[in-house]
């Protein structure tokens, strides 16, 4: 229970009582001597004063040699033979709780050396480090050698902590007080700030009042708390998409069906009237009403509730196409050009999709030179990338399309670009962006399993790359022809034509009649049904919408199938998770159609499937 302070101590009384007690002895031998001036007794007591002479050098392993019998000499002998040999004893005891208490020291220090993951330096009373484990060698970069003997304000202590540290120390080792433990900010060797929870003990050691500190690494804490917060957000975020999934699934079944009448009479007016002002605005309200198409198409594509088929397709056609409408409408300070690698092959993707993605990024370039003018430029080439390209833009290696379009307009900080595919962020005015744009146009291009970069500089423009997979499968070919005239879609065919929608049911019913059609309609399923049992052979089609009351489309169509296996049945949906490819084909519907629809798509189609049932099956 002594520390070296209190051995110490021990150790110099000892001497000193030992010190006295020979000098004591040696002046009492000397004066008997010179009392009794026997020759006899000089003789001992001078054997007597060397032994204590030794003793006093460091001798302990010595006796005086005189008989204790003898009188009061030996009795004197037997008095400083006894203290020495006491005085042995204790130093001797002394000497193991000294080797005992420097193995434990070391044993300590060996712990605290290999301890994992905790940095442990020692300071004596003026700072100076005195031990520095490997911990402390990672934590803070210096190595052993480099820290033992610097001060600690000399090491990892910022410049701004420099007082308050020798403060605190001089209290501590003047009070003993508890140290109290904390999160601090140090730095490490190359200046770089290092949170640590840093406790801290003061103790007596060989080297004297010594204090340990004990700091633990808060960065990975920290990171793993960063990482929580980002998974939080990230959680939101679905969740804030899940909300606008269920509002858009909820919303576009009821905006489609406003949109089919707006569309379809739209198209129904172009085809009737030659008044040129008359058939501007006509034009201006279906492409604005195509707008709003695309905006529904939109927003259930970013919420994941809308599915769609990718098949080989060729970028080139598109981009030109692109290209055309935007030359059509930029201001004559704006410069567009291209260059397009024509044999590129096919991608897997979807036309409007495509088109989508390429507007989008060329609108906010135009957006970024629209004031002060400047030049969007479009590239188009096939490349192989290898592992470490690929790597890098989180791809597989092999061949890919890379697309390019850069503008010279005013640039993007990188505090936005690490925001930009962000939902509902936007640098725009209120009013001019949702926000949603380039968060679109990353999901579209994940799903066709490729990649985005931005790269800009503020006021020197910037450059959008796309890198898309190749397929090796073949482009359909078997498509609708949508440049044939409107003769072709013609016929003299009976359809049955149901949905709960007026509006939708006159504008469809008007556009099948005026290509031949005889059509019987009706909003009520139930009604659909009991006039399809009575005469199911009369009707070459039946057409209906899908969401309905008391009796949905796809309920209908299982009816009817019922009564007519071969029945051409095409339904019409605004939006429904229900209806999936796989119930599609199970319960026999010939083809499903998304509103609004586009009418002229819609008679040509039905042309198509009349054709096909009426060939004759091999």
């Amino acid at each position: 229970g002594l520390d070296y302070s209190q051995i110490q101590n021990q150790k110099d009384s000892n001497l000193l009582r030992a010190a006295l007690t020979s000098l004591m002895t040696l002046t009492v031998a000397i004066f008997i001597a010179w009392i009794i001036g026997g020759r006899g007794i000089a003789n001992r007591m001078d054997k007597l004063s060397k032994a204590t002479e030794k003793f006093s050098h460091g001798a302990r392993n010595i006796t005086s040699g005189i008989d204790y019998n003898d009188g009061e000499v030996g009795v004197l002998a037997k008095s400083f033979d006894t203290m020495v040999s006491m005085i042995h004893k204790q130093e001797h005891e002394r000497d193991v709780i000294l080797k005992q208490l420097s193995a434990s020291e070391k044993r300590f220090r060996e712990i605290i050396e290999d301890v994992s993951g905790i940095a442990i330096q020692g300071y004596d009373k003026n700072r100076n480090v005195t031990f520095w484990n490997s911990a402390s060698e990672k934590l803070y970069l210096y190595t052993k050698e480099e820290a033992v003997g610097r001060k600690l304000e000399n090491l990892i202590i910022p410049e701004k902590m420099h007082d308050m540290v020798i403060k605190s120390h001089t209290n501590w080792l003047k009070d003993r007080g508890h140290i109290p433990s904390g999160e601090l900010v140090l730095m490490d060797k190359n200046g770089n700030d290092v949170p640590v929870f840093s406790s801290h003990i003061i103790n007596e050691t060989q080297h004297g009042l010594e204090m340990f500190c004990l700091d633990v690494d808060m960065r990975p804490l920290k990171k793993s708390e960063a990482e929580r917060e980002q998974l939080l957000n990230k959680l939101k975020q679905a969740q804030k998409m899940e909300a606008i999934g269920t509002l858009a699934g909820g919303i576009a079944n009821d905006f489609n069906n406003i949109l089919v009448p707006i569309i379809g009479y739209a198209e129904l007016l172009q085809e009737e009237t030659e008044d040129e002002i008359f058939l501007d605005g006509l034009n201006q309200i279906y492409v604005s009403a195509t707008r709003a198409k695309e905006l529904v198409q939109q927003i259930l594509t970013f919420s994941r509730k809308e599915t769609i088929k990718y098949q080989p397709i060729q970028i080139q056609g598109i981009l030109i196409e692109v290209i055309k409408l935007l030359r059509s409408t930029i201001l004559h300070n704006i410069n567009i050009t291209h260059n397009i690698q024509q044999n590129c092959s096919s991608v897997k993707g979807d036309a409007t999709q495509i088109h989508q993605i390429i507007m989008n990024i060329a609108t906010n370039a135009l957006y970024s030179i629209k004031t002060s003018g400047g030049q969007l430029d479009f590239q188009l080439t096939e490349e192989t990338i290898s592992s470490d390209q690929a790597a890098t833009i989180d791809m597989t290696a092999g061949k890919i399309v890379c697309l390019t379009i850069s503008d010279t307009g005013t640039g993007i900080s990188q505090d936005v670009i690490d925001r930009i595919f962000d939902p509902f962020f936007t640098t725009k005015e209120n009013g001019e962006g949702t926000g949603m744009g380039l968060s679109v146009v990353h999901g579209i291009i994940k799903n066709m399993e490729g990649s985005i970069s931005v790269s800009s500089t503020l006021g020197s423009g910037t450059e959008v790359k796309i890198f898309l997979p190749i397929t090796e499968s073949e482009i359909d070919t078997c498509q609708i022809n949508t440049s044939s005239d409107s003769d072709s879609s013609a016929g003299s065919e009976k359809i049955l034509l149901v949905d709960d929608e007026e509006a939708i049911l006159k504008v469809t019913q008007k556009a099948l009649q005026k290509r031949g059609y005889s059509v019987v309609a009706t909003t009520s399923p139930l009604e659909a049904l009991d006039i399809f049992r009575e005469s199911p052979d009369s009707f070459d089609m039946v057409i209906s919408d899908v969401s309905m009351p008391h009796f949905t489309g796809d309920q209908l169509a299982t009816e009817l199938l019922k009564i007519k296996p071969d029945l051409p049945v095409i339904l019409c949906t605004g939006f429904s998770e229900r209806i999936t490819p796989d119930l599609i084909e199970n319960l026999g519907i010939t083809a499903i159609f998304n509103k609004p629809i586009v009418l002229k798509e819609l008679v040509r189609n039905i042309r198509l499937i009349l054709d096909q049932t009426k060939k004759p099956k091999l």
